[in-house]
């Protein structure tokens, strides 16, 4: 299981402060927010996040975003640069 995730535990991955028992087991050490972190943020932004896991080969995780119409215009139209606020522009 440390190389892939289950498919039956899954539906489990996204949830606050969730780790396997073998994850636990192996001694790697973590929170459980990593992923719920990143698919609030994910669909803060009007996305999802996807995973797939092949048993003993890994997991694979895709995040599908909304594409932003006229974002380009929006910020040349004011002329002003954009704002960095926390590192991210």
């Amino acid at each position: 299981m440390s190389q892939s995730i289950l498919l039956h535990r899954s539906s489990h991955i996204f949830e606050p402060f969730y780790r396997s028992p073998a994850v636990s087991e192996s001694g790697i050490h973590g929170t459980g927010l990593g992923l719920p972190l990143a698919r609030t943020i994910v669909e803060a932004m009007g996305g999802r996040i996807t995973a797939k896991s092949d048993l003993g080969k890994g997991s694979a995780f895709s995040i599908h975003l909304p594409e932003r119409r006229n974002a380009r215009r929006r910020t040349q139209a004011t002329d002003k640069p954009a704002r960095r606020r926390h590192g991210i522009l």
